[in-house]
C-alpha cells in the first residue's frame, strides 16, 4: 500500500509539470533599447510603438536624451526579431482645446510613417530617425470636441 502512495503520489507530479508546461506559448523577443532623434535632435516624452505584421507589438516612451527601452511583455523585455513598422509620436496639451504635437503628422500612423527597424539580437543602441522634412514643429491640432 505504501508504493502505491509513492506511486500515486509521483504520477501527480508528474502530471502536474505537465500541465504547467502546457500554456500558451509566445513568440521570444530580445532586449531592444535605443535612441528617436527628430533632425539630428533627441525626441523626447516621444511614444514608439515597433508592430510586428504577426505577434504583439512592443511599446516605449523616450527621457530628455531620446533614450527608450522597448516593452512587449514585461517591462523593458524588449522585441519580436524580425523587420518591423514603427509609429512614432510625441504631444503635449498647450490648453484645453489645443495639442502641441512634436512630430510630423506621417510618423503618428504604422501606416503612414514609412519607418521600419530590423531586430535581429539584442541592442542598446536602435536609432530611429524622424524629419521635419523643411518644415518647423510643433503642429498646434484642435482637440476633438472642443
Amino acid at each position: 500500500m505504501r508504493n502505491w502512495n509513492c506511486l500515486s503520489a509521483l504520477l501527480g507530479l508528474a502530471v502536474a509539470a505537465a500541465v504547467v508546461g502546457c500554456g500558451p506559448s509566445r513568440p521570444a523577443v530580445v532586449p531592444v533599447s535605443g535612441q528617436v532623434l527628430i533632425d539630428g535632435e533627441p525626441l523626447k516624452n516621444a511614444s514608439i510603438m515597433v508592430a510586428p505584421s504577426a505577434g504583439k507589438a512592443a511599446f516605449g516612451r523616450s527621457d530628455d536624451e531620446g533614450r527608450f527601452t522597448l516593452t512587449t511583455y514585461e517591462p523593458d523585455d524588449g522585441c519580436m526579431t524580425g523587420t518591423h513598422p514603427v509609429e512614432v509620436s510625441a504631444t503635449e496639451p498647450e490648453s484645453a482645446s489645443v495639442m502641441l504635437v512634436h512630430t510630423p503628422l506621417k510618423y503618428m500612423d504604422v501606416d503612414t510613417s514609412d519607418l521600419s527597424v530590423t531586430i535581429e539580437e539584442a541592442t542598446d543602441d536602435l536609432r530611429i530617425e524622424l524629419s521635419w522634412d523643411g518644415q518647423k514643429g510643433p503642429i498646434r491640432q484642435q482637440v476633438a470636441g472642443e
